[in-house]
């Protein structure tokens, strides 16, 4: 996983003041990002709004879900998410 980048990701954008508790971190992922994503925004109380291709496992959409305040978007191919 990649839990210190994502660690990274959050705390730079709380040092520039981008990231405030009243904002959502969106990001698109294939998934181990957005895992590691999911587990920091939680432990630090941000929303997070993901967006994955429908073709990644459902194993991996379960582990992200484990996080409170996440919501998944899955994405087709062409674009359409739901």
């Amino acid at each position: 996983m990649k839990y210190h980048v994502a660690k990274a990701m959050i705390e730079d954008a709380e040092a520039r003041g981008v990231l405030t508790k009243d904002k959502t971190i969106i990001k698109t992922t294939s998934c181990n990002t957005g895992i590691a994503l999911a587990a920091n925004a939680a432990a630090k109380g941000y929303k997070l709004r993901i967006h994955m291709q429908d073709s990644v496992t459902e194993e991996r959409t379960k582990v992200v879900k484990l996080n409170r305040g996440c919501t998944i978007f899955r994405c087709s191919r062409n674009g359409n998410c739901l």
